[in-house]
């Protein structure tokens, strides 16, 4: 497998991947250098990375293969330190995250009832 730089969006600096396994593109991820945050979420919750891996290809170990590529681009790019966001009911990211040494820094109840998450890691 190999996580494939697509492009690069300049204007907000955002780095494009997809995973490959062979020629099949089973996911998307994508890397911030300056944190996001998704409008519902509060501040001090964003996220350096969004992936998604395709439909079929869920529950295969392809998340956990994606996210700590894209962690290791992360860190070749100098990032020291990189935070990702997850809600709880997205339970197969929070094991991804886990997975991938994440620490778990702290919630916050959304005003719909969610819960997000909130995990960092350390490249030092």
């Amino acid at each position: 497998m190999k996580l494939v730089l697509k492009e690069t969006s300049s204007a907000s600096t955002i780095f494009h991947f997809e995973l490959r396994d062979g020629d099949t593109t089973v996911g998307k991820l994508e890397l911030y250098p300056t944190p996001i945050k998704k409008d519902s979420y509060p501040e001090g919750y964003e996220s350096h990375f969004y992936y998604e891996i395709e439909p079929e290809y869920r529950g295969k170990g392809y998340g956990i293969e994606i996210l700590k590529l894209g962690l290791l681009e992360a860190k070749n790019i100098g990032l020291r330190r990189v935070s990702i966001i997850c809600t709880d009911e997205n339970i197969a990211a929070q094991k991804t995250i886990q997975e991938n040494g994440a620490q778990f820094q702290e919630s916050k109840m959304l005003e719909n009832g969610q819960q997000v998450f909130k995990y960092k890691v350390d490249f030092s």
